[in-house]
């Protein structure tokens, strides 16, 4: 396993699910909330994307019960110590992915994630692509959810599907 040449913690890239004892030094890009499927008033899940001294992205998910043991000090933007107790490196088989990356952690009550003052740490908050590459890309992964910044130009009212709501935009990239 490779270590960062300025500390002892694990990159992100060499995390897999038969990785022994390791910590890792993250920060968080993005938390949010999943509702359950069974009642959208519920919590289903937590979900966050952090990322490594290299600017490595992983799919992190906690369960609600899990959520409460670290959502006093877990906000976005902060830099954090994970250390795993149990195996929590899994495969990403979500239909749709957050990241590149093939795995995610998924936290277990053993889960160790503390707080970690660092001032140094990168910040690689924004992962945003071109829309024209976006638009023209031919092999493009449509399971893999994209960040453009843009304008936008025309909207349609909401709709509801089957399982989802969607609405209709057009955006004009930035200049």
């Amino acid at each position: 396993m490779a270590y960062s040449s300025e500390t002892l913690f694990s990159v992100l890239n060499d995390l897999h699910s038969g990785s022994n004892a390791w910590a890792i030094k993250a920060r968080v890009v993005r938390l949010y909330k999943q509702p359950s499927f069974a009642n959208k008033n519920e919590l289903g899940s937590v979900e966050m994307v952090i990322h490594d001294q290299e600017g490595v992205r992983i799919h992190v998910t906690m369960r609600p019960n899990i959520y409460e043991k670290f959502k006093k000090f877990l906000f976005e933007g902060e830099v954090y110590i994970i250390k795993k107790k149990k195996k929590i490196v899994i495969e990403n088989r979500n239909s749709w992915r957050t990241t590149n990356n093939i795995n995610k952690l998924a936290f277990y009550r053993a889960s160790i994630m503390s707080p970690y003052e660092d001032a140094a740490f990168p910040r690689h908050m924004y992962n945003i692509r071109p829309l024209d590459q976006v638009q023209h890309d031919q092999d493009i992964d449509l399971s893999l959810l994209r960040a453009v910044m843009g304008r936008v130009i025309s909207y349609q009212k909401p709709f509801e599907g089957l399982k989802s709501r969607r609405m209709d935009f057009r955006i004009q990239e930035a200049k």
